[in-house]
């Protein structure tokens, strides 16, 4: 007997143009979070109605503890009740329960139990629907393109109220941050089949897979930060495209897969021996710094650039053996293919724009082109989302102003291992602080930082040291940027940067590169 809440079957459905779904398999249990992704006419919204009793398939078997529609919660369409009923006896005829603590559960606000339903945004009917689901509590909440009727502060009371709930879920949508955030399964639809599955961060984090089968990244989102932000989810098993579907993304039969497996495993460990070489010289900075060695950072600054070109020129000189004998249009198919499965490789990196960098520099070896070259190349045009501050985890250190702004730098100072004591550390916090004060006073009418964001790492250049981050108070934010000095008598500080037009000096394209030892380069 089955003892999955859904199970779908070979189900298809066709529409009067041709288009549908074609056997469309898998199931849902308990505790499951699914989200069904896809570009416009995919299915999704097809698919959605089917499972909730909708629309009929032309054939196939739903089965299950879940399989009738009243077993599916969804986000019922209150117009259909009078517009001059409240929301109070809405919810009542819903669900019942208490109005007022129902719709809390969405994140609003009391008072709209009292309103009629007809002067209710989009937007506020289906949270109210979504409070009524929630209530009742189905085994199975389905949620069908959530994301298009709801603004972004609208969206994370979404994403809130759907945390830390036992319901089975499934989201039908476009909005890939969306489905980070609250599923760990997910199901990609392209043309009315499913091609491909897996957990959240090896789908989600695919950029070459979702452009493949039209999922957009948003332009306000990098893949790194999509990356750190699916990387909390708990993810067990690998990307798993489906054979048959193999063909849409290798998109010419006659590529040769084993030749382009081969380029993109021999690229992989070429920039993990790049990468951990490159981090040991990295590494050499602090000792350096502390022992004011500083001819041997310059020496190891002339390494590491030597190294990229090494490692790209024995990578290139291993992929030649493979490709020479292939014709101009082979060896063309056979990149684009390596480049596909390069980036499921790097998926999981930390450090994945670099081997994107890394495989380009591959790339601009082998072949001879005039500007860039979408097909074989990684590109990125999108904005860099702002960093999310997380006390205490991740990169970022975060330090709250408990007495004095002098006793808050010292804690921030006193963070850090520099490899040498510090000459006078109080007084050095206190000037700091005082040039803080003065700042925040000038620009901010305020004198005192409320948090401080300083990033873990220090970063290395030449003969200096440098704490980065940056000033907190309600919703302003200022640069920070302590330069050290190491001296023989120790460590001190004699100087700090607040504006963007001081801080954007050390950071010039014109300087040299910092040395800074980080697991999430991307962050």
């Amino acid at each position: 007997m089955d003892q999955s809440l859904l199970s779908l079957e070979d189900i298809c459905f066709g529409h009067d143009d041709g288009l549908g779904l074609r056997k469309i398999s898998f199931s849902v249990n308990e505790g499951d979070r699914i989200a069904i992704v896809g570009g416009n006419g995919s299915g999704k919204s097809t698919l959605a109605k089917i499972i909730s009793g909708r629309l009929e398939p032309t054939s196939g078997l739903i089965s299950g503890k879940c399989n009738r529609p009243e077993d599916i919660g969804i986000a019922t369409d209150l117009r259909r009740f009078n517009s001059d009923e409240t929301v109070a006896s809405v919810l009542q005829a819903i669900c019942g329960g208490e109005p007022e603590q129902i719709v809390t559960n969405v994140n609003l606000n009391t008072e709209i139990v009292n309103r009629k339903i007809g002067k209710l945004s989009g937007g506020e009917l289906y949270r109210v629907s979504l409070a009524a689901q929630l209530e009742r509590k189905p085994a199975v909440l389905l949620l069908d393109a959530p994301s298009a009727m709801l603004d972004v502060r609208a969206g994370d009371s979404l994403v809130s109220a759907l945390a830390n709930r036992d319901e089975a879920l499934l989201v039908f949508t476009a909005d890939i941050t969306l489905a980070i955030e609250t599923c760990q399964k997910v199901i990609v639809l392209n043309e009315g089949e499913i091609v491909a599955t897996g957990q959240t961060i090896d789908i989600l984090t695919d950029s070459e897979l979702l452009k493949q089968f039209g999922v957009d990244i948003p332009a306000a989102l990098s893949p790194s930060w999509l990356r750190r932000r699916a990387r909390s989810q708990n993810s067990k098993d690998g990307i798993v495209i489906t054979t048959e579907n193999a063909e849409k993304i290798f998109t010419n039969k006659a590529t040769d897969f084993d030749t382009a497996k081969q380029i993109a495993l021999c690229v992989a460990e070429a920039f993990e021996i790049y990468r951990s070489e490159f981090q040991q010289v990295t590494r050499r900075a602090k000792s350096n710094f502390a022992l004011r060695e500083f001819s041997q950072q310059q020496i190891n600054s002339q390494i590491r650039l030597l190294l990229h070109r090494q490692s790209v020129n024995g990578c290139v000189e291993k992929i030649s053996d493979l490709v020479d004998e292939q014709s101009e249009v082979m060896k063309r198919q056979i990149w684009v293919s390596a480049r596909h499965l390069f980036a499921q490789a790097i998926a999981w990196s930390s450090a994945s724009e670099l081997a994107e960098t890394f495989f380009n520099s591959v790339t601009r070896r082998l072949f001879t082109m005039v500007g860039f070259d979408d097909d074989l190349e990684f590109r990125w045009f999108g904005g860099i989302a702002l960093p999310i501050v997380d006390p205490g985890q991740g990169e970022v250190l975060t330090f709250r102003l408990r007495t004095t702004t002098s006793k808050l730098i010292e804690s921030v100072l006193n963070a850090f291992d520099l490899g040498n004591d510090w000459i006078d550390i109080k007084k050095d916090a206190e000037n700091i602080a005082g040039a803080i004060e003065k700042h925040l006073a000038e620009t901010w009418e305020s004198t005192m930082p409320v948090e401080i964001d300083i990033l873990r790492p220090v970063f290395y250049r030449n003969r200096g040291a440098y704490l980065v981050g940056r000033i907190r108070h309600l919703t302003r934010v200022s640069p920070l940027i302590i330069p050290l000095r190491s001296v023989e008598e120790g460590i001190l500080c004699d100087a700090v940067l607040l504006t963007e037009n001081l801080t954007s000096r050390i950071f010039g394209f014109t300087r040299s590169y910092f040395h800074v030892d980080t697991q999430e380069p991307g962050a």
